[in-house]
């Protein structure tokens, strides 16, 4: 059919917007979890602790923001044809039907 500059744009568009979700989760919710925790005074004062809280709490939220960076968009992308080129709005399947989805 063709490559069209709209899917290829969306398409980098999500990949960057997935990769931009990735440093989030280790980054800033980890500092903002500890803090709670200090202000809350549940933190733990001694050093092994305090090291194991915090250790703990940058692993858990980097194990789950990579995945959820991913799972952010689809694997495979599907676009409706209305959306692309005006080439791609009337074309067929090898039996004659309209595609309506690329």
């Amino acid at each position: 059919y063709g490559k069209s500059q709209i899917a290829g744009t969306t398409a980098v568009k999500q990949t960057c917007i997935s990769r931009a979700l990735i440093p989030i989760f280790p980054a800033l919710l980890p500092v903002w979890v500890i803090h709670g925790l200090t202000r809350l005074g549940k933190m733990p004062t001694a050093p092994g602790p305090k090291f194991a809280v915090e250790t703990a709490t940058c692993l858990f939220f980097l194990s789950i923001g990579l995945s959820g960076a991913i799972a952010a968009f689809p694997q495979k992308g599907r676009m409706d044809v209305s959306q692309l080129e005006e080439r791609f709005q009337n074309i067929t399947d090898k039996d004659g039907n309209k595609i309506t989805h690329l």
